[in-house]
């Protein structure tokens, strides 16, 4: 009867219409890293999120299956983040978020598992503290692995799965030289899996010279080669190991942020497709142009409830484009995995596919954006 009851609890289970609510509860950061643009640009009246107004998103958590605690600044600034993480908790959905790991310390440790926090990605830069330090200045990257293990020996202490500790690499023209050697180390101190990020978001001609992606052109042998063996350990060693493109190809029908399943919550409550949208003051580098963006909000949950937001007109057509392109993506998708399927049928599928990207562009804001090109 049991296994019964489960399976109809599973079936009754509500579908949520959004993958994320990522909500920037801190501008605020405590190192100044050299790709950063919180380290460079100051964005007027930043403040850490209240618990008040974090509270204003609470009857619409249940609409996502995760709730990610994190701007463009250190979470662990803000002192309500375990009540915020409460709150999350208790309408069945999954909370964490990324840190730059200095201020995890026992207590922090503790809190991650009795709260049950369900991912906590640490970010680093290279394999020891010459390479880290460099590039994440005012950290210290021993402290950092330490803190990574004194988690691992608290999930063990409480036999606990959670919390899942990825961790994030950032790939500079430094950094990508000790992948091989984080993977490694990643695996060794007990993480459950590692991530190698792009810079991409590029907001001055500085970080421009230090990303490795290209624009239209292969990527540089030596960093596939460094990109394959880092590939090749993880694989050994069964771990975890994610990357992305290292050169921009063809545009994607929508980004993996995609607007109608992501939304972002700025830390004075607007309302925003993602991240990269979510700044005040906003340059970005596209192929070695500077173009400025404004902040791309639809409203602000102090003045209007976040499903009236949702549903606005602006809104709904924003999104609208992401819709089309994805259907007629999956159309396209359907058509090639036809049982052989002739070629006259599939010059026409992709003649169609072709055909309404043209008509239904992306916004001009993500035109510009490395993540619409699976960078």
């Amino acid at each position: 009867m049991k296994k019964m009851r489960d399976l109809f609890i599973r079936k009754k289970k509500q579908v949520r219409p959004l993958e994320a609510i990522q909500v920037g509860i801190s501008p605020c950061c405590n190192l100044k890293c050299t790709f950063c643009p919180t380290t460079f640009i100051h964005e007027k009246n930043a403040r850490i999120m209240n618990i008040e107004d974090f509270s204003l998103l609470k009857p619409y958590f249940s609409w996502a299956n995760w709730i990610y605690l994190q701007g463009w600044g250190e979470p662990l600034l803000n002192k309500n983040i375990w009540e915020m993480a409460s709150l999350v908790k208790a309408s069945d959905a999954k909370v964490g978020f990324t840190t730059n790991g200095t201020l995890m310390g026992t207590e922090v440790s503790e809190n991650l598992v009795k709260n049950n926090i369900d991912i906590i990605s640490v970010s680093i830069a290279g394999d020891a503290s010459a390479s880290h330090n460099k590039l994440r200045k005012g950290s210290e990257f021993t402290t950092i692995i330490k803190n990574i293990k004194a988690l691992v020996s608290m999930k063990n202490r409480y036999n606990s799965p959670t919390p899942k500790i990825s961790l994030s690499y950032m790939l500079t023209k430094e950094s990508i030289l000790h992948l091989p050697d984080t993977v490694k180390l990643a695996h060794d101190i007990g993480a459950d899996d590692l991530y190698a990020i792009n810079l991409d978001y590029v907001f001055s001609y500085e970080t421009n010279e230090s990303k490795i992606f290209t624009w239209g052109e292969k990527p540089r042998q030596d960093y596939a080669n460094i990109m394959a063996e880092s590939k090749k350990i993880a694989a050994e060693r069964k771990f975890s190991f994610r990357s992305y493109l290292l050169s921009m190809e063809e545009q994607e029908p929508v980004c993996e942020l995609d607007p109608n399943r992501f939304v972002f919550v700025t830390d004075d409550g607007d309302i925003t497709p993602c991240t990269y949208l979510g700044r005040t003051i906003n340059p970005r580098v596209f192929q070695d142009k500077l173009i400025n963006l404004p902040r791309k909000t639809f409203g602000n949950i102090k003045d209007n409830s976040f499903e009236e937001i949702w549903n606005s007109a602006d809104y709904m057509e924003f999104r609208s484009k992401f819709t089309v392109r994805l259907e007629e993506y999956k159309l396209l998708m359907n058509t090639y995995a036809d049982y052989e399927p002739s070629l006259i049928i599939l010059k026409q599928a992709e003649k169609r596919y072709s055909e309404a990207l043209e008509k239904n562009p992306l916004p001009i804001e993500c035109q510009s954006c490395p993540k619409a090109y699976g960078i």
